[in-house]
C-alpha cells in the first residue's frame, strides 16, 4: 500500500521568473559608450543609461543624467578620455555625440566607479527614454532581508561587442543571481570597493550597464515592477601563468571568473540627491529660470 502524502509538508509553488519577458522600455534607456584616439576611429567600449529626477523645489523641472562607469570617462591616472555616446535618432539611425568636453559629476569617494553627465545637447532629436528615479531606484530599505538577498535573480542590459546594432543600439540582456551581499568592502585590483557580487557573465563592454532586480513591487496595472539594483563595475578576473609554445615565452592568461561587481544604485542616488540636485535647484531659483537640465 502506498504511503499517504504528508499533509504537513509545505507546498512549494512553481515560481516563474519575472524576467521571462524584459520590458522593452528598459532597453530604450540604454546607450553605448565609445572611445576614440589619434590612432583609431571610435570603438565601442562600454555602456551607459539615461535617468530622470523630478525636482523637489520646482514643479515641472526635471534633472536628466547620463550614467556610466567612471573608468570609461577617466583612465587610472585621472586623465579624461576621448569618449562619445552613441544614441538612437528619432525616426531611424544613430549618431555619436562627443562627451570629452561635457561636465562630469563624480562621487567624492574615488572607489565608487560612477560618473554622471548632466544630459547631452545634440544637434539632432534623439530617441531616448529616461528611467524615472523616484519609481525605479532600489533604496537601502529595499535591499534588506527578507525581500532581497543571496539567490535573488538579476538582469542587466548592455553592450555586446559582436553586435552593437547597425541602424539602432541593440543592447543584450544577461541574467544571473546575487552571490553575496558583503557587509564590508571587496578588494578589486588596487583597492577595496563597495559592490554587490552576482554570478553573472560580465565582459569589457558590460561596464556601466544598469542592473535590475524584482523585489515584489508592482506598477499601477499590477504588473511586476523591476528596480534598479545598481551599475555594473565589471567582472572579476583570474590570472594564470602560461606559455607560448612556439617561442617558449611565459605569459599571463586572464580568465573571466564568472562573478560581477555591481555598484549599488543607492550610491548613485546619494550623489545626485545630496550633492547635485540641491545645487542645481538653488541655481534655478536664484536665477529665476525654468526648464530641464539636459
Amino acid at each position: 500500500m502506498a504511503d499517504k502524502p504528508d499533509d504537513r509538508a509545505p507546498v512549494v509553488p512553481l515560481v516563474i521568473s519575472p524576467f521571462q519577458r524584459v520590458p522593452q522600455i528598459l532597453g530604450e534607456i540604454v546607450t553605448i559608450i565609445y572611445e576614440e584616439s589619434d590612432a583609431s576611429a571610435p570603438v565601442p567600449v562600454g555602456t551607459g543609461f539615461f535617468i530622470n529626477y523630478s525636482s523637489a523645489a520646482k514643479l515641472g523641472l526635471n534633472h536628466r543624467f547620463l550614467v556610466t562607469a567612471r573608468h570609461l570617462i577617466f583612465d587610472k591616472e585621472g586623465k579624461r578620455l576621448r569618449t562619445l555616446v552613441r544614441v538612437n535618432v528619432q525616426g531611424s539611425g544613430t549618431t555619436l555625440i562627443p562627451l570629452h568636453e561635457e561636465k562630469v559629476l563624480l562621487p567624492s569617494d574615488p572607489t565608487i566607479d560612477l560618473a554622471e553627465l548632466p544630459g547631452i545637447d545634440p544637434d539632432v532629436r534623439i530617441a531616448a527614454q529616461y528611467l524615472a528615479a523616484n519609481d525605479f531606484i532600489a533604496t537601502r530599505e529595499d535591499l534588506k532581508l527578507p525581500g532581497f538577498g543571496v539567490g535573488a535573480e538579476v538582469m542587466y542590459l548592455g553592450l555586446f561587442n559582436p553586435h552593437v546594432g547597425e541602424s539602432r543600439n541593440q543592447p543584450v540582456a544577461r541574467f544571473g543571481r546575487v552571490a553575496l551581499v558583503p557587509d564590508e568592502p571587496v578588494f578589486w585590483e588596487d583597492y577595496p570597493v563597495r559592490v554587490i557580487l552576482a554570478a553573472i557573465n560580465a565582459f569589457g563592454g558590460s561596464s556601466g550597464s544598469p542592473v535590475f532586480v524584482y523585489l515584489g513591487h508592482r506598477d499601477h496595472r499590477g504588473l511586476p515592477l523591476p528596480k534598479l539594483l545598481g551599475v555594473v563595475k565589471g567582472s572579476f578576473t583570474e590570472k594564470h601563468r602560461g606559455e607560448l609554445v612556439e617561442i617558449k615565452a611565459p605569459v599571463l592568461v586572464t580568465n573571466v571568473a564568472g562573478m560581477a561587481g555591481i555598484i549599488p544604485a543607492y550610491l548613485l542616488d546619494d550623489l545626485i540627491r545630496q550633492d547635485v540636485i540641491p545645487a542645481v535647484d538653488q541655481s534655478e531659483i536664484s536665477e529665476g529660470t525654468s526648464g530641464e537640465v539636459e
